[in-house]
């Protein structure tokens, strides 16, 4: 697994951590096709979204240009018998040790801050709401290696602006 997928695939482990083996269904990842606008030119990464699959058991798709080192993933899960509020602050904390999550903002039902491990750099946008007792949460991130970071961190911050899970959200 390249380092891309691996900090990708941390990403949506945390998201899911609160899920149980119990989990209601989350969104497809037809459904979050949707939720992000890729960059011009960056292509979908199946092997990045299937290992960030298999990592956390939920939906996730990728996309990227790695010859420049950018890479976005958007994960959903389903946090059983949590409240949205509690589903973002349990994903900030989980972030903040295994993705070097910093100011971690939660406006409403809305979240944001930088993630930065290893070489990768960026931005992680989140999104959770109530769906019965439980929350449906749901995550993009956008990071760069040293490749090309101003390049990527311009497309990242047109592809974070286009975060949209309303689209997939109950």
């Amino acid at each position: 697994m390249t380092r891309a997928a691996g900090l990708l695939a941390l990403l949506g482990l945390v998201a899911c951590q609160a899920a149980s083996a119990q989990q209601a269904p989350a969104p497809t990842a037809l459904a979050l096709a949707g939720v992000i606008a890729p960059a011009p030119g960056w292509q979908p990464l199946p092997a990045v979204a299937t290992a960030a699959t298999e990592a956390v058991g939920a939906a996730a798709l990728a996309w990227g240009d790695p010859g420049r080192g950018c890479y976005a993933v958007v994960i959903g899960s389903r946090a059983v018998r949590q409240n949205p509020e509690d589903a973002l602050a349990e994903l900030g904390r989980g972030l903040a040790k295994v993705a070097g999550l910093t100011g971690w903002q939660i406006d409403g039902l809305d979240a944001r801050g930088a993630v930065a491990r290893g070489p990768l750099t960026g931005a992680l946008r989140a999104t959770a709401v109530a769906a019965g007792n439980d929350a449906v949460v749901v995550a993009a991130a956008c990071v760069a290696n040293a490749r090309e970071p101003a390049t990527c961190a311009a497309a990242c911050q047109g592809v974070l602006a286009a975060f949209d899970a309303r689209k997939v959200l109950p």
